[in-house]
């Protein structure tokens, strides 16, 4: 008995130093394992190094890069043409003040780029004139007067250099008389008297004016196309009366229907 308890305690202790060494053993081993990392590391580093080490001899070359030069030379511009006249005669036109007017207006032509000096032939529908261009080779006809009874027509307009050529002709849009006509009273009764008032005939025309088959009288348009006329006696007929207004230039009429009543 007494010798199964001396083993005992002997064991005892043997386990109790076991594991208070056990840490210190643990660590130690920790550490060696780590040292040992640590010279491999090293080595492997070293041997790297020793790689990356080698030495080139010489020296290296680099090819320059190569400059190309264009050479850009400009093509002449000077003109084969000696002739000034054939150099201009596309490059000339004409200009007007309107492109558009009443029958009676005026307006002016005005030419560019012809030759300097150089006579010029206007021709004005059938009408022609002969004027000269000036150092600038510029010219101008003006205030020139329309027909009034010339309505809804085209004018071709054109000039010809008498050295430089023909100008490609232009257009004027002549247009129309709208003439308009009003009463002093759409509604009157027998007795009483009635005048009228007209506008947008033709400038000093003399207008014509008639009931039914009568010419009642004739005045005349200012230089505006307006008109006055004098007073008439409404007949005694009842119902619908009619005037008839004539432009005698611009052969234009204008009817203003007024009705007469019973007087009460």
């Amino acid at each position: 008995m007494h010798l199964n308890l001396s083993k005992i305690i002997a064991y005892f202790l043997l386990a109790v130093l076991v594991l208070s060494a056990a840490p210190l053993l643990l660590n130690h081993a920790r550490q060696a394992k780590a040292a040992s990392l640590k010279y491999k590391t090293a080595a492997v580093a070293k041997a790297g190094a020793a790689k990356s080490s080698v030495k080139i001899r010489g020296s290296l070359k680099t090819k320059k890069p190569q400059t190309n030069t264009i050479k850009v030379t400009a093509a002449s511009t000077a003109s084969t043409t000696t002739n000034p006249a054939a150099e201009n005669s596309n490059s000339a036109y004409l200009i007007l003040s309107s492109y558009y007017i009443s029958p009676g207006q005026s307006f002016s032509v005005f030419g560019r780029r012809f030759l300097p000096n150089e006579e010029v032939e206007v021709r004005i529908g059938t009408t022609a004139k002969t004027v000269k261009a000036d150092k600038n080779g510029e010219f101008s006809v003006n205030n020139i007067g329309t027909d009034l009874g010339s309505l809804n027509n085209v004018l071709l307009i054109s000039a010809t250099g008498k050295t430089s050529g023909q100008v490609n002709p232009i257009t004027l849009k002549v247009g129309s008389f709208y003439p308009f006509v009003s009463p002093s009273s759409y509604y009157l009764h027998s007795g009483e008297r009635v005048s009228f008032n007209g506008i947008r005939f033709a400038p000093g025309e003399q207008v014509s004016i008639e009931s039914g088959k009568q010419v009642l009288a004739t005045v005349s348009a200012d230089s505006s196309g307006s008109l006055t006329t004098p007073q008439f006696d409404v007949p005694g007929a009842l119902g619908d009366k009619t005037y008839t207004f004539t432009g005698q230039t611009s052969k234009l009429s204008y009817q203003v229907k007024i009705k007469i009543g019973q007087k009460q």
